[in-house]
């Protein structure tokens, strides 16, 4: 990674923070970092001894990341990534509010919140003096952090995971930071081996010839059809299954329930978002109220169902074999 310019003057990158109103906090906040970061110096190697050389890796954007140590205050802008830095045998400082809700790891009283996941404190970020922030190529917000965490020399890399070998792309990143490559093979190499298996001893019940599924989306307040551009469809993809919206897109844009009864989708899953109750007392009250929706032969004949957020929400990790095997079970319903 390449730094354009410093935190001391006012370069071209300090504009980003001049359009948010905050330019005076963040400048002052960098500068202090910047000195934090010369008296804390070179940290020690968790393996053997002390680092010496820097530590190169490249992100989902494809920019080259280098730190001169590994690093040891590090925040994460998302549960997911949170969890994978965990289970890089690495320690946090700070993290988004959905991290506390995730029932798959638990944070030390220390870690600090820095706002939510869509929308990250960039004032709470500076002022914990991280050496490295992991943030997702998903979200526009963290997007627009990059420059100025490039102007306060902050160390940070993006990363896109929708399927099991962005998830390894990840991690063997995470572990050459930690040092910790015993864990890419635990948490990685051996996950991805479980999924191969699955997806080798999958096979479909024989009376389906209709391989097509509806991927939804309940909010507490309404629901949306989700494309090929998520792990869920992904998955579905490579047991064999064809997601409705490759046949008709215009159900991204619009619920059109003709489209739905006139494929009659084999299976019919949905992806809770926010309160799962809502989301599913969302569903409950389509189904009570559409009686196109609830005639459905998948919805009639048992192959209509609410996916765990923590499998299919939250990227799973080192537990993507379960996610792969749940859905494999489902199919061969």
């Amino acid at each position: 990674m390449t730094d354009k310019g410093t935190c001391r003057g006012v370069p071209t990158g300090i504009l980003f923070a001049l359009e948010t109103g905050k330019t005076v906090l963040l400048l002052s906040l960098c500068i202090l970092l910047l000195a934090g970061c010369k008296e804390r110096g070179s940290h020690p190697d968790q393996i053997a001894g002390k680092q010496t050389d820097p530590l190169r890796f490249t992100d989902s954007l494809g920019r080259e990341v280098t730190l001169t140590h590994r690093p040891e205050r590090v925040i994460a802008l998302s549960a997911s990534f949170a969890e994978t830095w965990l289970l890089s045998g690495g320690s946090l400082v700070g993290t988004t509010s959905d991290s506390h809700t995730r029932k798959t790891f638990t944070l030390s009283e220390d870690v600090r919140t820095i706002g939510t996941i869509k929308d990250p404190n960039s004032e709470a970020i500076i002022a914990l003096e991280p050496d490295l922030v992991l943030l997702t190529t998903e979200i526009p917000s963290h997007l627009a952090l990059s420059p100025l965490l490039t102007e306060c020399r902050i160390p940070h890399a993006y990363f896109h995971v929708e399927r099991v070998e962005d998830y390894l792309f990840m991690l063997q990143a995470c572990t050459t930071l930690t040092g910790r490559k015993d864990l890419y093979q635990t948490n990685g190499l051996d996950t991805l081996k479980g999924v191969e298996r699955i997806l080798a001893n999958h096979k479909d019940p024989a009376q389906t010839n209709n391989r097509t599924y509806l991927l939804l989306r309940s909010y507490s307040t309404k629901i949306r059809a989700k494309g090929g551009d998520n792990m869920v469809s992904t998955m579905l993809d490579e047991l064999g299954y064809t997601n409705l919206t490759d046949l008709h897109p215009s159900l991204l844009e619009e619920l059109s329930m003709e489209s739905i009864v006139w494929e009659e989708p084999s299976y019919i899953f949905v992806i809770p978002m926010g309160d799962e109750q809502a989301a599913q007392a969302t569903m409950d009250h389509l189904l009570a109220t559409n009686k196109a929706f609830a005639a459905l032969k998948a919805v009639k004949g048992g192959r209509y169902h609410l996916l765990p957020k923590n499998l299919f929400h939250y990227k799973p990790n080192n537990r993507w074999g379960e996610s792969y095997a749940y859905l494999a079970k489902l199919l061969a319903r």
